[in-house]
């Protein structure tokens, strides 16, 4: 995967959250002026709003930590096996903890 397949995802799911945001300005602005009055929109707003900045922290915070984390162990195991593969068989386990520890 790389980086130009990165960046589409992440427009992708920028998209998304743009297109969720327009479908709740529509919606609030199809409701009728008696809603708007009785009820607290503008905390359902904040709401909305702070739960989409979390998705979209959580998102991108997945996507670079995850692959760069699984790209970094690939270049140094295979810079290992290229060298001996007896220095690669003695660096799994601790590669394999770190990933299961990080991640």
């Amino acid at each position: 995967m790389g980086l130009g397949t990165m960046e589409r995802r992440i427009q992708n799911n920028s998209e998304r959250i743009q297109l969720f945001y327009m479908c709740k300005f529509t919606h609030l602005h199809e409701l009728d002026v008696q809603y708007h009055l009785s009820q607290e929109t503008g905390a359902l707003d904040h709401i909305i709003d702070q739960r989409s900045h979390a998705i979209n922290f959580i998102l991108s915070s997945m996507v670079f930590n995850l692959i760069l984390t699984i790209l970094e162990i690939s270049m140094v195991s295979g810079i290992l096996a290229y060298k001996s593969e007896h220095y690669l068989h003695g660096s799994l386990p601790p590669l394999q903890q770190h990933m299961l520890l990080t991640l």
